[in-house]
């Protein structure tokens, strides 16, 4: 059970990661593109299913990317159908209705996933002092049963959720999830990161 000091600086250090992934994303597009992570939580593996069903629903839309270095795990980037439309219609330029956007979907998501995933881990790395390396990201789409198998197939992990509000140019917006799964070791020392960051500023 993570205490609020705790959650309080897991948020800070992710919505720094997502508010320089969408400044990076903004410029290559041309749009104003503003993240923001009004909720983080960790939760256990099998409480996931309840996020998927009550929030991102059956069809899932997501880009993961591993990491390996002080600690080890996999984050991910995930969208329901209606968000992951609206986004690839934002980024490519295109109608929402167009029969081009199923096609051009996966490389748009993969490069929302490649930056801000980046960012975000890269936002930890550089407050906590980790060294951490990145996988290229992969995209998957589909039930979310089927998507997240391997995930669902180890209990032993812990999970970081981080409900992200995105509104593209001031108006719209959507929802998504950034999920951090991290091995029980890892999440450990992650933890240990976050008390002495609080620590040093003097807040435990």
């Amino acid at each position: 059970m993570l205490t609020e000091l705790q959650k309080d600086a897991l948020r800070e250090i992710v919505n720094i990661g997502v508010g320089k992934g969408a400044a990076l994303l903004g410029q290559m597009v041309n749009l104003s593109l503003q993240l923001s992570v009004p909720y983080v939580d960790v939760v256990k593996m099998d409480e996931i299913h309840q996020l998927f069903s009550n929030i991102i629903g059956n069809n899932v839309f997501s880009v993961e990317m591993p990491f390996r270095g002080d600690y080890n795990g996999v984050s991910y980037i995930m969208f329901n159908e209606d968000s992951a439309n609206v986004l690839t219609s934002a980024l490519a330029g295109i109608d929402i209705n167009s029969t081009e956007l199923n096609d051009l979907k996966d490389g748009a998501l993969t490069e929302v996933g490649n930056i801000v995933l980046n960012a975000v881990m890269g936002s930890f790395s550089n407050i906590l002092t980790d060294h951490l390396n990145f996988d290229p990201p992969s995209y998957k789409s589909g039930h979310y049963v089927k998507v997240f198998s391997a995930m669902f197939s180890d209990s032993n992990k812990k999970a970081m959720v981080c409900k992200t509000d995105i509104k593209i140019d001031y108006k719209t917006i959507l929802q998504g999830e950034i999920l951090v799964v991290y091995e029980i070791d890892s999440y450990n020392k992650l933890l240990d990161k976050i008390n002495i960051f609080l620590e040093d500023i003097n807040l435990i």
